[in-house]
């Protein structure tokens, strides 16, 4: 029998029941495992199968034959300790806009009720301070992670949030591409591409609140005025990150966004481009004071403009983008006229390491 004649879309769906089987011999392994090891890994199953293969498998069933599609909902139910129908009747509601409501089992449901249940008494039987110390407080801490994923997949008026990152959507069958999926729920996953006007986020949802970092990094960046020794430390690191990047080249004007506020990057630059014209481009008046104030009689060499960058800017030899850049990050990425320096987390890239301690490198932008 061919793979075409047993999965209905994709051959590559033969991976989802493999992994399955994997699974259930490593929670078996877990019964002797340390309870903290064994609730941590049981949470990330529960959560992990519940937004990848049970995902999959209640918008696009991935067998030919109906009766295998579910037994597999069974087999998936006692793997997560989660009844698929109650699953797939409360996820599509949320794709509806539909407030939750009660769901009907019918018989498809009475059987996953069962099998969770004869799973639950087996493991209560055979282990049962593994099923109160770890499978319970693991099953719990797994939907848990589910809520929190959910939440992080979407803004909080309800609209989806995607994420193009390679290694996420390797791992997550592409459920990244959310934003997609809400546009096209029956479509498999493995003919989900990015949608151009799409809302995204430079994070997996398990990150997303780096999202709201800038804020956070603005007020870390007031520690600098506290300590002469790590300001100077901070801009050396800069300053050497920086050198890297530009690779000896020598742009004649200099736009560095968000510069207000520390101005390490100005500081960083100045030595290093001791003939470019350096302009800051800052929305807040406020931190270009500060900037003026701490730069001292360096702030008169400085072009200060109070504005929030746009492509209106890309006029320089060279733009310098802050790790707390508020904007599409994707369209910095993209490209312009100006050789582009952007200050992005560590794993993000392979510019110049500023710092293994600020999780920070310099990716190079080329201009077009």
């Amino acid at each position: 029998m061919t793979s075409a004649a047993v999965f209905r879309h994709s051959a590559r769906d033969a991976l989802l029941p493999a992994v399955t089987v994997a699974q259930s011999l490593v929670l078996v392994a877990l019964a002797r495992a340390p309870w903290s090891v064994a609730i941590a890994a049981i949470a990330v199953h529960v959560w992990w199968t519940s937004n990848t293969i049970a995902h999959i498998h209640l918008h696009t069933p991935i067998f030919a034959q109906r009766a295998l599609d579910r037994a597999f909902a069974v087999w998936l139910s006692a793997l997560t300790f989660i009844p698929q129908t109650i699953w797939k009747q409360r996820h599509l509601m949320h794709h509806a806009g539909d407030r939750p409501r009660r769901v009907r089992l019918g018989v498809q449901g009475r059987l996953e009720v069962l099998a969770v249940a004869l799973v639950t008494l087996l493991v209560l039987l055979a282990a049962p301070r593994f099923a109160l110390t770890g499978l319970a407080p693991g099953v719990a801490a797994g939907l848990l992670l589910c809520q929190l994923q959910g939440a992080m997949e979407h803004t909080p008026d309800g609209g989806a949030v995607s994420h193009y990152g390679a290694l996420y959507n390797f791992f997550w069958f592409n459920d990244g591409h959310h934003v997609e999926h809400h546009q096209r729920p029956t479509e498999h996953w493995t003919r989900l591409r990015p949608a151009p006007s799409a809302q995204t986020s430079a994070f997996p949802p398990f990150l997303r609140f780096l999202d709201r970092t800038p804020a956070l990094l603005a007020r870390l960046e007031k520690l600098n005025f506290g300590s002469s020794w790590l300001r100077a430390r901070v801009v050396a690191v800069h300053r050497e990150a920086l050198g890297r990047a530009l690779g000896g080249r020598s742009p004649a004007r200099v736009a560095i966004v968000g510069g207000g506020l520390f101005p390490r990057t100005v500081l960083a630059l100045q030595p290093l481009l001791p003939r470019a014209t350096l302009t800051v481009i800052d929305a807040s008046a406020e931190s270009i004071a500060i900037a003026r104030a701490h730069l001292g009689a360096r702030a008169a060499e400085i072009e200060f403009v109070e504005a929030c960058w746009d492509e209106r800017h890309d006029r320089y030899d060279l733009v310098v983008f802050p790790l707390a850049y508020v904007g599409d990050r994707a369209r910095i990425y993209r490209g312009g006229r100006s050789l582009r320096l952007v200050h992005d987390w560590l794993w993000r890239g392979r510019g110049p390491l500023v710092s293994w301690l600020l999780l920070k490198r310099v990716n190079v932008v080329e201009p077009q």
